[in-house]
């Protein structure tokens, strides 16, 4: 359960362009909150395992090879796994959250901003939630794929450099301020469909180099 919270670490990551992906000073703030002992929850919802990205990813893949599709409408529909869980996780933490002190104190459009997540900002909280799952490492391992790869290859997708220095310490339960800081950063991204393809493209394919 420790990894689930690799989530929320990489979560709050900023200025996102199409494939580059760079950590911003928020993060260190919420894996503080998140390590607070205070209103500590476990989340339920399921991962999306390493075989359903890489089928996406095979899906997502042009015919030379060389990158992703660039129908938007397609991309949306293959990645409708992610957005499906991306939705059920949103609602989960709304859920864990919304009849504490904390969120009945932020504002209407804070609160409407949160409860209001697009599919694109549903499908990447997928993603980066599914990166965090411990059985990615199982799944890699019988492909003779090395965790150290795993956790290069997720550096390589989301642009982080040192990604497991950020990771260590990290608290095995979620935290009620926490998880508002993580939704309220998450509100504030705009990232377009063809970006979070690019982030499960980039994961994926760097696996399978592996």
């Amino acid at each position: 359960m420790r990894k689930v919270l690799l989530t929320f670490v990489v979560v709050i990551i900023a200025t996102v362009s199409c494939k580059k992906h760079n950590f911003d000073n928020e993060a260190i703030s919420a894996i503080e909150i998140s390590q607070s002992a205070a209103e500590e929850f476990k989340i339920s919802t399921e991962f999306v395992s390493l075989s359903v990205m890489q089928e996406i990813t095979a899906r997502l893949t042009n015919e030379d090879s060389s990158g992703i599709i660039e129908d938007s409408l397609q991309i949306q529909e293959i990645l409708s796994p992610l957005i499906h869980n991306g939705r059920q996780l949103h609602e989960e933490l709304i859920r864990k959250v919304s009849e504490s002190e904390e969120w009945l104190s932020m504002s209407e459009d804070e609160r409407d901003a949160v409860l209001n997540f697009s599919d694109n900002q549903c499908a990447e909280l997928s993603f980066i939630y599914s990166l965090s799952n411990p059985d990615i490492e199982e799944e890699a391992s019988s492909a003779n794929i090395s965790v150290d790869a795993i956790r290069h290859c997720v550096a390589v997708a989301l642009g982080i450099n040192g990604i497991k220095d950020y990771i260590t310490g990290t608290a095995e339960l979620m935290t009620v301020k926490g998880t508002i800081k993580i939704l309220k950063t998450f509100a504030k991204r705009y990232i377009g469909i063809i970006g979070i393809a690019w982030m499960i493209w980039d994961f994926t394919d760097c696996i399978s180099h592996f």
